[in-house]
């Protein structure tokens, strides 16, 4: 029973998933002015890139008057949007850019994996020259996803130190002592001479020989 209980619920849940729903979009004329509705994206989570954001309405009649104003100031048209009860995500281009692309926007969203927008960026064409004044103030607009980029995982590798002079040469980073055959850089190791390869055996043994005598041999009494 609690089996099936869990399954329906993930059906529902994929359900969910993958139904359509609405991002509310607001637009404003600079960066003091307010906010105001201007339509919807809606996302469909199934379909391909190309088709999975798509605004409605596709062509939004601004208002002439504070479009004008705002070419004239060189200001930001400024847009957001959010999922419903959910956090405004914004951004804005200046208006002389939005003119000379010909009041044609495209606008990228980055979603969450619960379906939130996280960002929201233009992708209109900046202009060159004189800000352009539009013959209509007909905004066309478009949305695509932007996918999130993979990381790219470097691993990290520890630096050997080099060592104060008089201390030898480091150990290579694979542990152990090598040799110069793994290493054609290193230099190549002079041989030791006896001493120097038994010491720590030849040291005690002079410490004993040196600290050690033969005992007196007791002395004979005379016969009275």
């Amino acid at each position: 029973m609690h089996l099936a209980r869990a399954l329906v619920a993930m059906a529902a849940a994929a359900v969910a998933a993958a139904a359509t729903y609405e991002l509310e979009v607001q637009h404003a004329y600079g960066h003091a002015a307010p906010f105001a509705a201007r339509g919807a994206l809606e996302v469909a989570p199934g379909a391909p890139k190309h088709k999975m954001l798509k605004a409605s309405p596709a062509e939004v009649e601004l208002d002439a008057s504070a479009l004008a104003a705002l070419l004239a100031a060189d200001g930001l048209y400024r847009v957001r949007l959010r999922r419903a009860g959910g956090t405004w995500v914004g951004g804005s281009i200046r208006a002389c850019d939005l003119a000379a692309a010909e009041l044609k926007e495209e606008l990228g969203v980055t979603l969450n994996a619960r379906g939130d927008p996280i960002a929201l960026a233009f992708k209109a064409a900046r202009g060159v020259g004189a800000c352009p004044t539009p013959e209509e103030a007909t905004l066309a607009t478009t949305a695509a996803p932007v996918l999130d980029v993979v990381a790219q995982i470097i691993p990290v590798q520890a630096k050997v130190a080099k060592p104060p002079g008089g201390m030898g040469t480091p150990l290579p980073r694979g542990g152990g002592g090598g040799s110069s055959q793994d290493n054609p850089h290193a230099e190549p190791q002079k041989p030791k001479s006896f001493l120097m390869k038994y010491w720590h055996i030849l040291l005690p043994l002079a410490l004993l020989l040196l600290t050690t005598s033969e005992p007196e041999p007791p002395k004979k009494e005379k016969a009275s």
